[in-house]
């Protein structure tokens, strides 16, 4: 298994992709402190990994990710239980009017490194730079940015590495007219936008302004775009677990 032994703690987790993620990790290993803000879900989905393991250590609890108290009492429950943490994964999503308190708890953590805005080493000779921001979507959401302020940050980043040759861009939007980023635009009332009976598609990606973009195309030529587990260097798989989920995301890797 990928990641046995490891202690994890994972939000958003009742239904859809966090449950998927949950059981995923539990496969792989991981003793895991399931959250949701449903804590019949939660409940439900630790019993779910409880048959995919019986050996395991499974927790399940009630989390709002706005709440920074509660978040930090969840983190530190799920230390104090499984005896430490190794992982965390934030697929928790809230409303584009609702703060995610999470990400300045996971900053202040001892359990799990945040790295959004760092170089992290990931081992002695491979380094990652980390963005969990997004271009400005429709809903507005608390970590939308604009575009040229988005290429600035993730600018900014790279200009730190020592080996860009050998890094890891993990970036949440994918870059504009890629091919990754077609997906159904949006109209005013958020509804997908309809011509002749069909859903159209569009270029939904991140457009860097014309002043940042040529600056960060010197980085994304040494990236690669990895689809599924895979498709991963081998030594990606050996090192680091990289979590990301929509709005209000907070991606952690493991700590070693």
């Amino acid at each position: 298994m990928l990641l046995a032994n490891l202690r994890g703690f994972i939000t958003g987790a009742g239904m859809g992709i966090g449950r998927a993620i949950a059981l995923e990790m539990v496969r792989e290993g991981v003793d895991l402190y399931i959250t949701d803000l449903d804590a019949g879900a939660a409940q439900r989905v630790a019993e779910e990994a409880q048959a995919l393991r019986p050996e395991a250590r499974i927790l399940a609890g009630q989390l709002d990710v706005r709440s920074a108290a509660d978040v930090a009492a969840r983190i530190e429950d799920a230390a104090n239980r499984l005896g430490g943490l190794d992982l965390a994964a934030n697929n928790a999503g809230v409303s584009s009017m609702a703060k995610v308190e999470i990400v300045e708890v996971l900053k202040q953590s001892s359990y799990v490194e945040m790295p959004e805005g760092r170089v992290v080493m990931l081992d002695d000779e491979h380094e990652m730079v980390s963005a969990g921001f997004a271009n400005t979507t429709p809903w507005h959401a608390p970590r939308d940015i604009p575009d040229e302020e988005l290429g600035s940050f993730i600018n900014t980043m790279a200009s730190r590495l020592h080996a860009p040759e050998r890094a890891i861009f993990n970036i949440h939007v994918p870059p504009y007219a890629t091919g990754l980023d077609t997906a159904p635009p949006l109209d005013d009332n958020l509804k997908p936008v309809v011509a002749g009976g069909k859903s159209q598609q569009g270029r939904l990606g991140a457009r860097l302004c014309a002043r940042q973009s040529s600056n960060i195309s010197r980085w994304f030529r040494y990236m690669g775009m990895f689809t599924s587990r895979a498709e991963w260097p081998n030594w990606v798989e050996r090192r680091a677990l990289i979590l990301e989920a929509n709005m209000g995301t907070a991606i952690c890797v493991l700590r070693w």
